[in-house]
């Protein structure tokens, strides 16, 4: 550390990142087995909404991993995420039958899935992305249409 603070580009040197994975599923095996690497892009936003609070943790080529904190006793409804693959794994609950690590089927783009949290007190985990198209610019629609709501 210095006076100012920590350099970003060397806190990160012991970290051997590929440059790409060939799957989303070889990311997230990647990721966890680096013991969930904190590496928060520069452009990243905390996103809320009235059933979770969001950021994204790791961003490299077309994959991201985000962390979700949601509020208890919500249902999401039926919704889909156009564009991209993911799934999610349980990393916290106040809810004793959830087992940590625990990962959901994958969906694809276009799927639609909803989330009930009715049961639970809250619930943390993380969701791997994997962009199905440029991420640049995929990212950039993303913000701008959260930073408007």
């Amino acid at each position: 550390m210095t006076a100012s603070g920590w350099n970003k580009d060397t806190y990160f040197n012991y970290l051997q990142v590929p440059e790409t994975w060939r799957t989303l599923q070889e990311f997230a095996d990647w990721y966890m087995a680096n013991k969930m690497p904190l590496r928060i892009p520069e452009d990243s936003h905390v996103y809320g909404t009235e059933f979770v609070t969001s950021y994204i943790m790791f961003r490299q080529d077309v994959y991201q991993v985000e962390m979700y904190v949601v509020k208890p006793n919500i249902s999401t409804g039926l919704h889909s995420h156009p564009g991209v693959e993911l799934f999610m794994c349980q990393i916290g609950s106040m809810h004793p039958g959830i087992t940590w690590g625990k990962y959901t089927p994958t969906l694809h783009s276009g799927e639609y899935h909803d989330a009930d949290f009715h049961s639970m007190n809250g619930a943390i985990f993380l969701t791997f992305i994997g962009l199905l198209h440029n991420p640049q610019r995929l990212f950039r629609k993303k913000h701008s249409k959260k930073d408007q709501r």
